[in-house]
């Protein structure tokens, strides 16, 4: 679970990329007809839910991606050593969230769609509507809806409110025109994958609002279906008005079915109604092919670009995760300025171990004084170590170096010896090497190293 973080921020980066396209593409289809649009959302969630499989199962190519700074991994210090047990605790944070919100989201989606069938068993059916490929959409009238809406992920259903057959066969056409539609064009299903697309990136806000315009566009291309039709656009807006004014439903329901009108889409779709000069047309067979085709440019690379460049990726110490030992390790130096300034100070570095237990790569974490840092990086440069491993395999692995610079005060010489005022030789001064933990969690903090110089 070590890479979870990494990974997460990975997939999060993708959706982000392959939203802001979706965006993209609707706002230069903002002239087009809505169906463009709807299509355009359509392909993007559909690649959203595939993103994760494809990222498996595709040929990966690796790019470079900034890395956060993480100074957990290995390291002398205490500090750093309590926080590389802190890292497999976030992962496992990170999980039990996403589970709950997933949980909870696919409990509302089965709730609303068990809401909806018990209303259309208990209702009576009528007259079916027939579609242009032969298909029949039943049409059931039941005591529990209170505005005509449509439902069904494989089969699509119309669903009107009770005293249906009172109506005039003027009063029913928009009706069924607009349920045809949406039959038509399968937007049940499509909005099944929606809502379960905002299930499994939950945590995204762009995929809710991917969702919320699908939904909305969805409606506007079925408006413009039933205009098609021959319906005046006048007496269509007075059907919206009225089945908007009538919408009152459960909001695990609301979720999983496409209610004929709402009040937070009424405005602008009946704007879209009676404006004139509006693009009507249906998605052609080449649209769906293009849309399609669009889709599979941007998925394949993304769902193909992985962080890092292969065999050089840069592991976190947990438990599967076998720390790096030091082997060579010289000294650094303590230069004369900084004795004679009696400059004292920690300087944390933080650096990568490669495969061959060399320093590949060093930067300064926190300072004390030019000289010392500078001495500081160039000696570490030259410790060697036993590769950290995983699974028996050496593996590259990032860590964070203390190393704390003192000085002693002069000792006094021995008794019956003249104190000729020199001072002990920095070199017969004992210089502890602390033990690197071998282990990431409940290992015991190693003692600081010091450097002291008289």
């Amino acid at each position: 679970m070590q890479n979870l973080v990494p990974l997460a921020y990975l997939l999060a980066a993708k959706v982000t990329a392959l939203l802001l396209v979706a965006v993209g593409l609707t706002w230069l289809l903002r002239r087009q007809p809505a169906s463009y649009r709807a299509a355009s959302w359509q392909a993007a969630l559909i690649a959203a839910l595939l993103l994760p499989a494809l990222s498996f199962l595709l040929p990966s190519w690796r790019v470079a991606l900034p890395v956060a700074s993480d100074s957990s991994l290995l390291s002398v210090s205490a500090i750093a050593a309590v926080g590389s047990g802190s890292q497999t605790g976030r992962s496992h944070l990170l999980v039990w969230m996403w589970g709950l919100g997933f949980f909870l989201l696919t409990a509302r989606i089965a709730i609303g769609n068990w809401i909806v069938r018990r209303a259309a068993r208990a209702g009576i059916r009528r007259e079916p509507v027939v579609l242009e490929d032969g298909r029949e959409v039943p049409v059931i009238e039941s005591a529990p809806i209170h505005t005509p809406l449509s439902w069904g992920i494989t089969k699509a259903e119309i669903l009107v409110p009770p005293g249906w057959d009172g109506l005039s066969a003027a009063e029913r056409s928009p009706v069924l025109a607009h349920g045809a539609a949406h039959a038509g064009r399968r937007d049940s299903l499509f909005q099944f994958l929606a809502q379960l697309a905002s299930a499994v990136y939950w945590f995204h806000p762009t995929i809710w609002m991917a969702a919320a315009r699908l939904r909305t566009d969805s409606e506007m291309a079925c408006d413009d279906a039933v205009l098609r039709s021959g319906v005046l656009a006048s007496s269509y807006a007075d059907v919206l008005l009225r089945a908007a004014n009538s919408f009152r439903t459960n909001t695990a329901a609301a979720a999983v079915t496409l209610a004929m009108a709402r009040r937070s889409q009424i405005q602008s779709r009946i704007r879209s109604i009676l404006e004139s000069g509006v693009r009507r047309s249906a998605l052609s067979r080449r649209g769906v092919t293009l849309a399609v085709a669009l889709a599979l440019a941007v998925i394949v690379p993304l769902a193909a670009m992985q962080s890092g460049s292969g065999d050089d990726e840069v592991y976190k110490i947990s438990g599967d995760i076998v720390p790096p030992h030091p082997i060579v390790k010289p000294e650094p130096g303590y230069t004369q300025e900084d004795r004679d300034a009696r400059i004292e100070g920690a300087v944390v570095l933080r650096v990568e171990i490669d495969k061959e237990g060399r320093i590949r790569r060093a930067g300064l974490l926190r300072g004390a004084d030019p000289g010392l840092d500078q001495h500081a990086l160039d000696t570490v440069k030259t410790w060697r170590f036993d590769p950290a491993r995983k699974a028996g395999k050496p593996v590259i692995v990032r860590a964070t170096i203390e190393i704390n610079f003192l000085l002693l005060k002069a000792q006094p010489a021995p008794t019956g010896k003249p104190d000729d005022g020199k001072t002990p030789e920095p070199s017969s001064i004992p210089r502890p090497w602390p033990a690197i933990p071998t282990r990431a969690h409940g290992s015991r903090l190693p003692p600081r190293w010091g450097h002291r110089a008289t």
